[in-house]
Order: C-alpha cells, then sequence, then structure tokens
C-alpha cells in the first residue's frame, strides 16, 4: 500500500487510506489462481514411489537418532553422509523441485564429494560448515537449517529507515526511497525507508526541496519473542490489546494457546483492536486459524497452494522419540504409506467482511505460523499492518528438525510441505510488508498516536 505524493492533499484521510488497503487486498485475494499458475506449481510436484527405495531401513532408523557431533571423521565417512543427506533431500524436502531438483543438487553433492575426498581432517562441525557454505547459496528456504543455523543467515533483507524526517506530499524529493508511516502528531504521511541485505548501499544523502540533507539510516532490528505467550487482557484508550508471541506446541504453552484458539470471539464487536505478533517466530498455525476464524464468525479462505509429500523418512520422524505431542494419530497413519507421491490443494482467497478496524503489529522476528497468522488475518477487512518486514519463512512448512547424519552428528532440519500464500513468490528472506513502515519498537504507541489522531480511540485520548 503506498500514499499518492501527487494528490496535492496536505494529509491524506483516514478513511480514505483504509479504503485504498482494502481495495489492494481484495484484488489480491479474490484473484483465482489461474490455470499456467496451478500448472507451474503442479510441476514442482513430481511422483516417483520409487524414491523409497533410496533410503534402506538401517539409514531411516539412524537418521531420526540424535547424537553429538563427531570429533573425527575420515574422507569415507564424510562422504557416505554427504551422500545420504542428497537422498534424503531428493525424497523428502518439499522445496526440492521448486528450487532446481537434481539439475541443481546433484553438482552440489559432486563438487563436496570430491573436495572431501582430498582432507584427511574433518570433524563433524567442520562438515557442517562445508554443507551450510555449498547449500545456502543456492537454498531460499528461512526454514532449512545445518547444525541449527538457518542457510538464509547474512541473506534476509531488513529494513532501513532515517528517523526525524517526515515527507509530505508536497515535498521535492527523491520518492522512490518513501514509504507511508505514521508521524510524531498522529498523522499519515512517509519517511524515507528501504529494504537492503545491509545498509552499505544506501544512499547518503538526498535532495529535500532543493536542500541537500543527510540521511542517518537505521536499521529496524527484529526483537526475539519475548512473554506472554498470549494475552488478551490489556486496554490501551479503551483499545483492546491482544499479544501472541508464540505458537510453539508444548504441555506447558498449551494452557494458554488453547484459551487464545477459543478467545478470538470476544472482540468480534469492538470498534479498534490491536493484535501484537512482534517476536511470533511461529510454531503451530492451527490456534491462530482457529482465533482468527472465531473473530471473524465464519470460515476463513486464504488465498493458498499447497502440497504436503509423503516420504519414508517424513513416516520416520513422526514415529521418532522426539515428535512433539501436536501430530494427531490419523496425520502420522497418513504419512505411512504412498511414499513419494504428493496430497495438494488449490485455495481461493475472500475477505470477510468486518465493521471495525484491526492493527497487526509486526518486525522482523515474524516468521513461520506467525506469518501465517498474519496472512490469515489479512482476510478479513480493515486490518492495517504496521511495523517492518517480516522474516519471510514459509515456503516449506511441517518441518522435521531432528534427522541427524550417522558418522558426523550433522542435524539437519527442513520442511517436506511447498506453500504459497497470495502469489507465486517465495518470501522466504524478504518477507511480507507492513501497510505503515514504523520501527517495530516504536510501533505501539504509533497506532495510539494514529487513533488519537483521526478519532478511533474509544477513549478519545491520546
Amino acid at each position: 500500500m503506498s500514499l499518492s505524493a501527487s494528490s496535492g492533499e496536505k494529509t491524506v484521510g483516514w478513511n480514505t487510506f483504509l479504503r485504498d488497503v482494502n481495495r489492494e487486498r481484495e484484488e489480491t485475494l479474490a484473484a483465482p489462481w489461474t490455470q499456467e499458475e496451478q500448472e507451474r506449481f503442479l510441476s514442482y510436484l513430481p511422483e516417483d514411489p520409487e524414491e523409497n527405495g533410496l533410503l534402506s531401513q538401517s539409514e531411516l532408523e539412524a537418521l531420526t537418532i540424535p547424537h553429538n557431533l563427531s570429533s573425527s571423521l575420515s574422507p569415507q565417512e564424510a562422504c557416505s553422509d554427504v551422500d545420504l543427506l542428497f537422498r534424503l533431500l531428493k525424497t523428502t524436502y518439499g522445496a526440492y523441485d521448486f528450487l532446481g531438483g537434481d539439475e541443481v543438487f546433484l553438482p552440489i553433492r559432486d563438487k563436496l564429494t570430491e573436495n572431501l575426498g582430498r582432507d584427511g581432517s574433518l570433524d563433524g562441525n567442520a562438515l557442517g560448515v562445508l554443507l551450510w557454505n555449498a547449500l545456502s547459496p543456492r537454498i531460499a528456504d528461512g526454514h532449512f537449517k545445518i547444525n541449527g543455523a538457518s542457510v538464509l543467515n547474512g541473506r534476509n533483507m531488513h529494513t532501513y529507515f532515517v528517523p526525524g524526517i517526515v515527507l509530505s506530499p508536497d515535498d521535492n524529493t527523491d520518492w522512490t526511497l518513501a514509504k507511508p508511516t505514521v508521524g510524531p502528531d498522529g498523522s499519515l504521511c512517509w519517511a524515507y525507508t528501504a529494504l537492503r541485505r545491509d545498509g552499505e548501499d544506501l544512499p547518503k544523502s538526498v535532495l529535500l526541496n532543493g536542500k541537500e540533507i543527510s540521511l542517518d539510516w537505521t536499521e529496524m532490528r527484529p526483537t526475539g519473542a519475548i512473554s506472554p505467550i498470549y494475552s488478551d487482557d490489556l486496554r490501551l484508550d479503551g483499545i483492546p490489546l491482544i499479544i501472541s508471541r508464540s505458537l510453539i506446541y508444548s504441555e506447558e504453552n498449551l494452557p494458554d494457546l488453547n484459551r487464545m484458539a477459543a478467545s478470538g470471539a470476544a472482540f468480534s464487536g469492538e470498534p479498534v483492536i490491536i493484535v501484537d505478533l512482534r517476536g511470533n517466530g511461529g510454531g503451530n498455525s492451527g490456534y491462530a486459524q482457529a482465533w482468527v476464524q472465531n473473530f471473524a464468525g465464519r470460515e476463513i479462505r486464504r488465498k493458498l497452494l499447497y502440497a504436503q509429500k509423503r516420504s519414508a523418512a517424513l513416516s520416520a520422524f513422526l514415529h521418532g522419540e522426539t515428535v512433539e505431542l501436536e501430530y494427531s494419530p490419523d496425520y502420522i497413519r497418513s504419512m505411512d504409506s504412498g511414499w513419494g507421491t504428493w496430497t495438494s490443494g488449490t485455495v481461493g482467497g475472500a475477505v470477510a467482511p468486518h465493521e471495525g478496524t484491526v492493527f497487526v503489529l509486526v518486525n522482523g522476528s515474524v516468521g513461520s505460523a506467525g506469518e501465517d497468522f498474519l496472512l490469515l488475518l489479512r482476510t478479513v477487512e480493515n486490518v492495517v499492518v504496521v511495523g517492518s518486514n517480516t522474516s519471510g519463512t514459509g515456503i516449506c512448512g511441517n518441518v522435521c528438525y531432528s534427522f541427524c547424519l550417522p558418522h558426523s552428528g550433522v542435524s539437519v532440519g527442513f520442511g517436506t510441505k511447498l506453500n504459497f500464500s497470495e502469489t507465486l513468490e517465495n518470501h522466504d528472506g524478504t518477507g511480507f510488508f507492513p501497510d505503515l513502515w514504523v520501527n517495530p519498537d516504536d510501533a505501539l504507541d504509533a497506532v495510539l498516536r494514529l487513533c488519537a489522531r483521526y478519532g478511533l480511540s474509544p477513549s478519545g485520548t491520546q
């Protein structure tokens, strides 16, 4: 969403801004998946039931037994683990063919094997680094980890802004650097904002109304999850504040998650609510879906192309001791056969009508099921997203994080699903964008200022 800088208006009215947000969201969600898009998606899902023979029963059992990194590793053992990893990826990784399939992955395997055969001094940590260096340039997948390190480390896009400079439509400047924001007085305006992997190539100055000014670019740094897991008992200026920091299933979190799933309907009649997702790195999106559906009072239709690959390794993972109880017995049984095939589906999007206004706070730590929460909320009318871009961790869900290569102890984790939300664009590493770009640390105060400015606060005061 962008405010028109050529309108000549001194300020942009709230109702106009909200109407434009709704229109753009409706256009995105209501547009059906085209035949070409669906065919392209299906091309990423080749089926080969014979893939089951690529992994022996003993290898499957070994992959699901975690152990420490090896302190000494022969070239033969290292090559054996590399070969096993690439067979595991071919049979189990949800984005294997989307990212290029054998054409991309086998040359990486062959080069690794060739170099490992020359190295006589290896250990598990060194092999993990070699695998990370070899795979990270080709895998744009925020869930994919080697020894706990994401292959997107250092390649994520971050939001940079220039504090202290507020732009109005009448300003003569480089508008390619401007994005809509909330000013110190709560008004809708613009600020210099840019997405970069780092800030080194950002312009040092810009012309503003014929005068050169320096640009002090500052990164909108993401913060991790903080307590509480879920809360909804606070009101600020009369506005309910709903906080969701994590959707991770555990016995400790379960009471909060269950309370969250059932609580959405309690806020459906509120004129304004704030949903704070900052720091929500994910977990089980089913709780988010339950909240949004209860809030909207109807089934949510999120525009989605999705597929789940069945594999022997996924089945072994689901039957392992490390699997959380969130997987139902019926689901586990459904993955016990048909290996080398996919279950897939297409969902058309729609916007659910809603009279009130929902502000959603996000930052660069929102990912995976946290991003699902955001995308579910965007199917509701009058939802405005405030903050920075999210992390982008969603193309491959249903993640297996306990595969362990038997000789080296290198741990590998990746998703077994393939998902596209709203478009066929891969958002991993870039994330989803807010409607109002605000330093996330200031996002809550910015929403309160905006509500006071435009008369949205039930209390009528800031």
